[in-house]
């Protein structure tokens, strides 16, 4: 007979909790770095977050997301994947909002920044639009300049037999 399935026992062991009141998670991770586990042996993946809130405070509403306040907060976290506060799922740092809401609230659409992660200063003259976000125009100019001699010194001079 199979052990039986101890949904709040996995939640203890793969809970974290952190001095800043963030419950990170150590367990399952989904390709954009969110939590995610299986709430019944053979079900469906889910976002860890969204089963926290909901254990807390019911079902999310239709229409509308949930946004981790804590990285709303934090204005020295960059966006993206290895955002940490992606595998927070404690209840009180989360909100469910709309996907409007949601988006306004993150740091790039409020101009939060005035530097890169490298250091170089937003200013109009260093700064491009790509879908949407501000992009460093030194940083851009670096990745394709790397990225060019990379493949140039990567290719190897064809040589023909006698």
């Amino acid at each position: 007979m199979p052990p039986k399935f101890d949904l709040e026992a996995l939640l203890a062991r793969r809970i974290v909790k952190q001095p800043n009141g963030c419950w990170i998670w150590t367990g399952s991770k989904t390709l954009s770095n969110y939590g995610q586990i299986r709430a019944e042996p053979g079900g469906p993946r889910i976002r860890v977050h969204r089963l926290m809130y909901e254990r807390a405070n019911g079902p999310i509403p239709d229409g509308l997301t949930i946004d981790h306040l804590c990285h709303t907060n934090d204005l020295t976290c960059w966006e993206g994947d290895n955002c940490p506060h992606r595998l927070c799922c404690n209840p009180d740092h989360l909100e469910a909002v709309s996907n409007h809401a949601n988006s306004a609230r993150q740091h790039h659409a409020k101009g939060a920044w005035t530097h890169c992660m490298k250091g170089h200063e937003f200013t109009p003259e260093n700064t491009k639009r790509r879908s949407g976000r501000r992009v460093c125009r030194t940083c851009d100019n670096d990745r394709k300049r790397a990225y060019y001699y990379a493949n140039r010194v990567a290719k190897k001079p064809r040589v023909f037999p006698k």
